[in-house]
């Protein structure tokens, strides 16, 4: 649940702990690689071409009818277990149609392949392995099983409804003003947000009183 939170005296710059995660941010940048697709099999089929995988390397596709980040972090942490420069990641997000992932698997059979994807629609998960099986392709189902598992259990359809996880729904607009409130208020600018605040955080400088803040 999201609070309103009021952090009060000298509070920890946000600057530093961003600083603190740049080294972070280019040792992911290393190890994967994407790229934004349009909603045509013709655009999909080029952003694929321009990737121009090497021959020699593995190269771990990663399809969404989504943003992809879930396929992408799986595939990243299976990686990882693997000494660098064995093999790479491409995330292909927002597939659109079965026309699109026929031209997506199609390109990726130019190299050494394997598809890893998260597809909520069943028809789209057909066509993927329909598709990959021409060109022998390995294909790896991230989503497809654990939902038919739950739906067996629970004995209730799925909604089938591709981007669920990132629904700017009402409790997203209020996490959003939550997190504005904590920024408008930080370092005790304005006293008056103490009388709005659900929780008030007091403490001496350098005790992360404003990242505490913002996580609540």
């Amino acid at each position: 649940m999201s609070c309103q939170t009021f952090g009060a005296f000298f509070s920890l710059e946000l600057k530093a702990v961003i600083g603190a995660l740049a080294p972070w941010q280019t040792w992911l940048a290393g190890t994967s690689r994407g790229v934004a697709l349009d909603n045509t099999e013709a655009a999909a089929v080029d952003d694929v071409k321009k990737l121009a995988p090497d021959a020699r390397e593995l190269v771990v596709f990663t399809l969404s009818d989504s943003s992809g980040e879930t396929a992408e972090a799986v595939g990243r942490a299976a990686l990882v277990q693997f000494p660098p420069g064995r093999a790479s990641i491409y995330r292909l997000p927002q597939v659109k149609s079965c026309q699109q992932l026929a031209g997506l698997v199609r390109e990726c059979a130019n190299g050494r392949a394997v598809i890893a994807y998260t597809l909520v629609l069943p028809e789209y998960r057909e066509t993927l392995e329909a598709e990959a099986a021409k060109y022998s392709i390995p294909t790896v189902d991230l989503l497809g099983p654990l939902i038919s598992r739950i739906a067996s259990i629970t004995q209730t359809a799925p909604l089938s409804q591709p981007g669920r996880l990132h629904l700017l729904d009402e409790s997203y607009f209020k996490r959003i003003e939550a997190v504005d409130f904590a920024i408008r208020f930080d370092d005790g600018k304005n006293p008056d947000g103490i009388k709005q605040a659900d929780i008030v955080l007091i403490g001496v400088s350098r005790t992360s009183k404003t990242p505490n803040c913002m996580y609540l």
